[in-house]
C-alpha cells in the first residue's frame, strides 16, 4: 500500500512540472509577442489601414459596376423598344407618315444602341449592341454599314454568344447584294464549323445559293443531304419540297431568253455646218441646228414605227452617244 501511495504521488508531481513548464512558455510566448507588437505597433496599423482600404475600395467599386450595369440595361432596352415600335408603326401605320414615323423611330434605336458601345464596349451589353446594329442596317437595307457591324463584332468578338450568327449574317448580306458565289463560300466555310445540330440549317441556306447559281446538281445533293439527317422534320419538308422544283428545273428547264438584236445605222443625213455645231434632219425634213459640238462618233439607231393611217414606215433618227 505504502509503495502504491508513492507512486501515485510521484505522478502527481510530475504533472505539476509539466503544466508548469507549458504555463511559463506560454508566458514567455506572450511577452515576446506583447515586445514585437510594442516594436511594430505603427506598421500593424499602416497594414490593417490599408486592407481597410483595399475592402473599401473593392465594394466600391463592386457597387459602382453595378451601377453602370443597370444603366446598361436599361439603355438597352431603351434601344430594342425603340426597334420595336418601328416595326410596330412600319406595320400598321400606313402611307408616307407612317414611313417616316417608323424611320425616325428606328433612328433613336440606332443611336441608342451606338451609345451602348461607346458608353459600354467592354460589358456584354456592349457586345449585343454591334450585332443588333448590323441587323438593324440589315433591315434597313444599308448593307455595307451592316458589314461593317458584323465584321467588328466577328473580329472583336471571336467567341461571343453571337459570333455565328455574324457569320451568317456576312453571308446572307452577300446573298442580299447578288454575291452568290461570295455566299456559297461563306456558307461552306460555316458548314465545316457549325455543330451537327446546325449543319442542316446552314445546308439549306447553301443550297439556295447554289440555285440561285443555277447549279443544280450541286443544290439538290444539299436538300438531299438535309432529308437523309437527323434534322427536324420541318427542315426535311422544306427540304423536300425545295427538291422537287430543283428536279423539275432539271426535268423541264425553263426557255432561253431570246435577245433582241438591235440593228445600229451610221447617221448620214447629218450635215456638218460648222465644227461647233452639227445639223440633224428629222422625218419631215426640218432642219434643227445643235448648240453644242457633235460627238466624236455617233450613232443613229433606227426606230420602225407605223402611222394609224397605214402609211409607210418613216425613220426617226436619234442622237446616241458612245
Amino acid at each position: 500500500m505504502a509503495n502504491k501511495s508513492s507512486s501515485q504521488q510521484g505522478q502527481r508531481v510530475k504533472s505539476h512540472e509539466k503544466d508548469f513548464r507549458n504555463q511559463f512558455v506560454a508566458e514567455l510566448y506572450l511577452h515576446k509577442l506583447m515586445d514585437w507588437v510594442t516594436q511594430n505597433l505603427k506598421r500593424i496599423g499602416i497594414g490593417i489601414a490599408a486592407l481597410i482600404l483595399v475592402l473599401f475600395i473593392a465594394s466600391t467599386m463592386i457597387k459602382f459596376q453595378q451601377r453602370q450595369a443597370q444603366k446598361a440595361t436599361a439603355l438597352e432596352w431603351k434601344a430594342m423598344q425603340f426597334s420595336l415600335d418601328a416595326k410596330d408603326a412600319q406595320r400598321m401605320a400606313g402611307g408616307d407618315e407612317g414611313s417616316d414615323e417608323a424611320d425616325k423611330l428606328s433612328q433613336e434605336s440606332i443611336a441608342s444602341f451606338k451609345l451602348l458601345v461607346k458608353k459600354y464596349s467592354g460589358s456584354p451589353t456592349g457586345e449585343r449592341a454591334v450585332f443588333f446594329l448590323g441587323c438593324l442596317e440589315y433591315e434597313r437595307g444599308n448593307y455595307p454599314e451592316a458589314r461593317e457591324y458584323f465584321s467588328t463584332y466577328v473580329k472583336r468578338y471571336a467567341d461571343g454568344q453571337l459570333a455565328l450568327s455574324s457569320q451568317k449574317s456576312l453571308a446572307y448580306i452577300f446573298e442580299q447584294e447578288g454575291e452568290y458565289r461570295k455566299a456559297v463560300e461563306s456558307f461552306k466555310a460555316l458548314e465545316e464549323s457549325v455543330t451537327d445540330a446546325q449543319k442542316a440549317g446552314i445546308q439549306m441556306d447553301l443550297a439556295r445559293n447554289y440555285r440561285l447559281l443555277g447549279e443544280k446538281e450541286h443544290a439538290a445533293a444539299l436538300y438531299q443531304a438535309v432529308i437523309d439527317s437527323s434534322t427536324s422534320a420541318a427542315i426535311k419538308s422544306q427540304a423536300r419540297e425545295a427538291l422537287e422544283i430543283v428536279r423539275l428545273d432539271q426535268e423541264f428547264p425553263p426557255p432561253a431568253k431570246e435577245e433582241e438584236a438591235a440593228s445600229e445605222t451610221e447617221d448620214n443625213g447629218a450635215e456638218e455646218s460648222d465644227p461647233d455645231t452639227t445639223a440633224v434632219e428629222d422625218a419631215d425634213d426640218e432642219t434643227a441646228e445643235e448648240d453644242e459640238p457633235a460627238p466624236d462618233a455617233a450613232s443613229v439607231e433606227e426606230a420602225h414605227a407605223e402611222d394609224d393611217a397605214g402609211a409607210a414606215p418613216a425613220e426617226t433618227p436619234g442622237m446616241v452617244s458612245n
